[in-house]
């Protein structure tokens, strides 16, 4: 009897060992397995991070790239607008080679009253006018404003312009201001421009007086000038 109750307990210790043994080695895999999950999100955490810092990183690089084109280019205008500005000082600094109107010999080509040259500068320049309109071809190569008075004077003593107002008569002033404001043009205005071609030539007519190069460009062409 003693000997089957013996038996019966080593069983029950058997049995029990065995259990305790199978629990240890399901909470041994639990644990495994949950380092190996938190592994796996640390990792996927850091690759993300990384892929963020190299977008960041990315973004900043182009926007640099982008600030240093648009500085650059800002530079080159500049220096372009400098350039120009030094041109037309110069031009307007040009020494006078007029004393009075005779000095340009104006004459009436064909005697229609309509086509004209006059000399200036060792070269002869053609002129035409039209009802309330002179126009001098290749203006642009002739910059002293005051020799421009005594031109504009030699043309209006043959035939006067009406102003603006259609009433009154252009002066020789205001009209040395419109061929000035071509000069202008011509010098900023791009060489692919279509006004610039324009610009070489000036109309001295009743609707631009006292207007200004930004004023007659805008009319022109609809656009902004900055």
């Amino acid at each position: 009897m003693k000997a089957k109750i013996i038996l019966v307990l080593v069983c029950i210790m058997v049995v029990a060992g065995c259990a305790l043994s199978g629990c240890m080695r399901d909470t041994g895999s639990t644990t495994d397995d949950t380092g190996r999950d938190n592994e796996e999100s640390s990792a996927t955490d850091d690759t993300g991070s990384i892929s963020n810092e190299t977008k960041k990183q990315k973004t900043k690089n182009q926007k640099t790239k982008k600030s240093k084109l648009q500085k650059a280019e800002k530079s080159e205008k500049q220096n372009v607008k400098k350039l120009k500005d030094q041109k037309v000082k110069d031009q307007k600094a040009e020494e006078a080679l007029l004393s009075s109107a005779e000095d340009i010999s104006l004459k009436d080509v064909d005697g229609s009253g309509h086509r004209y040259t006059f000399k200036y500068g060792g070269k002869r320049f053609r002129v035409g006018y039209s009802k309330d309109n002179w126009t001098i071809f290749d203006s642009y190569k002739i910059n002293n404003e005051d020799d421009m008075k005594i031109i504009c004077t030699a043309l209006i003593d043959i035939h006067p312009v009406h102003g603006s107002d259609l009433k009154s008569y252009r002066t020789a002033d205001d009209m040395a201001y419109e061929w000035l404001q071509h000069n202008i043009a011509y010098v900023y205005l791009p060489k692919d421009s279509p006004w610039r071609d324009d610009a070489k030539n000036v109309d001295l007519d009743p609707a631009d007086q006292g207007r200004t190069f930004k004023e007659i460009y805008e009319d022109r062409t609809g656009e902004k000038f900055y």
